[in-house]
């Protein structure tokens, strides 16, 4: 028997609760009485992530830019919120690190951590209790030392930093403040997603989980027989058989449900970084296996 796997839901963004940030942000608020010129940047705040859009034509005026295609042109979540906005296109980057603070709503509770994409070094994780005052700061290494088995490899093997960092077990006080610094010293500092949020435990995960990609490249041969290659983006994609208990069977299935068209953490085994999956569900099954439990076929895919 494996851990077990719980569902993050992912906090809410919004000004209310990005309340920090060292990351500028270069676009105005789109203003109606406004006029703007041709390749004017501005944002608008869709679902409380603040998304760029640019002037395709000059004297635009009371021109809303999510309704009005002719005159802008979406470009997705601006620097600032990239990494907020569950894309699999867009990150948040900035020269040397990336600070954030999120202070979260006097109603919720987050004890788990999900960074994707990551280009970085280390990563600070602090955590401040309204009452408590400051519980938590860990500072994380992205070092991967996975594939040195030997000292040759210590030795002469390059370096390679981990793309992901998972961390649970936060103190989850209502109304905290969570800062989070992403350092590449020297580099230039990336995050593609970054997920808040509290988790929920659904079920056991059985021994035999699997995991493949969908890899979207292609390749096909030229003129003069030369295999040609066109790299494109791959999906991961993993499954696992998960036991319930069959008294809250119901309410698993409908957490599930609730989430069917919505992008959640799903952390099968978070000893294993191939194990958690930032993107959709599906599953299938709930066939008692006994009195008191039920298995559940279940399979998660990544948006990247």
């Amino acid at each position: 028997m494996g851990q077990g796997l719980s569902i993050v839901r992912p906090l809410v963004y919004s000004d209310a609760v990005l309340t920090a940030t060292n990351v500028t942000e270069a676009e105005t608020l789109w203003s109606a009485a406004a006029t703007y010129a041709l390749n004017a940047a501005v944002y608008v705040i869709e679902d409380g992530v603040h998304q760029r859009y640019v002037s395709l034509a000059g004297s635009n005026l009371n021109k809303p830019p999510a309704t009005s295609p002719t005159w802008w042109r979406s470009e997705g979540a601006t620097n600032r919120w990239a990494m907020f906005d569950a894309s699999s296109s867009s990150g948040t980057s900035r020269a040397t690190s990336i600070d954030v603070t999120l202070t979260l709503p006097a109603s919720e509770r987050a004890d788990t951590l999900y960074l994707q994409g990551l280009d970085a070094r280390t990563v600070r994780v602090q955590v401040t209790d309204p009452l408590a005052g400051a519980v938590y700061d860990q500072t994380f290494s992205l070092a991967d030392p996975g594939i040195i088995t030997d000292w040759y490899a210590w030795m002469f093997e390059p370096v390679v930093f981990k793309t992901e960092l998972l961390v649970t077990g936060l103190p989850n006080g209502a109304g905290s403040v969570i800062t989070v610094t992403i350092t590449f010293t020297g580099g230039t500092a990336v995050c593609g997603n970054a997920v808040v949020g509290q988790r929920q435990f659904i079920g056991l995960t059985r021994w035999g989980a699997k995991t493949e990609i969908r890899d979207y490249s292609v390749f096909d041969d030229d003129a003069f027989g030369n295999r040609v290659f066109i790299p494109r983006a791959y999906r991961r994609l993993t499954s696992a058989e998960i036991l319930v208990e069959n008294r809250v069977k119901d309410s698993v299935e409908d957490l599930l449900a609730a989430a069917r068209a919505s992008v959640r953490l799903y952390i099968f085994d978070e000893d294993y970084r191939s194990l958690n999956v930032l993107g959709t569900a599906r599953w299938s099954g709930g066939m008692d296996l006994a009195p008191t439990y039920s298995v559940h076929s279940f399979q998660a895919e990544s948006i990247v």
